[in-house]
């Protein structure tokens, strides 16, 4: 099985739901989320995401860092304890905000658009140093 997204916005926030399987087919991930990178709140919603591997990990560092260029905010809401943990052994959860569920992360991703301090606040994105190449073409 192969990956699928719907979109849609929530309180202001572009909310992305990936379902499937996030592997070396998701490769197209980042072109279809290419509008998004624009700036705002983006909740990446894994939660219907099967499994995610090293492709799919690198793919989804090449998305957050491409929203973060552009100056927006990212929030991931997982509920298989798998991918939660394969995205915290990754470092992810130093870069964007993990949350248990959707309404969580927009929430935090609300919070923190109007200025509040939001807990666990993640760090400046430096994909470089994690060894992640740069945008393709």
């Amino acid at each position: 099985m192969t990956w699928r997204m719907s979109a849609g916005d929530y309180m202001g926030t572009a909310v992305y739901h990936l379902q499937g399987d996030l592997d070396a087919n998701a490769g197209g991930l980042r072109a279809e989320l290419a509008y998004a990178v624009s700036g705002g709140s983006v909740l990446l919603d894994l939660t219907g995401v099967d499994t995610v591997d090293a492709s799919g990990l690198s793919e989804l560092l090449r998305v957050i860092r491409s929203i973060h260029d552009e100056g927006g905010r990212v929030a991931i809401a997982t509920v298989r304890p798998e991918t939660t943990q394969s995205l915290r052994t990754a470092g992810f959860d130093r870069l964007v905000y993990l949350a248990d569920t959707p309404l969580e992360a927009i929430g935090w991703l609300n919070q923190n658009q109007e200025g509040r301090e939001g807990r666990d606040e993640p760090e400046p994105l430096d994909s470089a140093a994690m060894g992640v190449p740069g945008p393709i073409g």
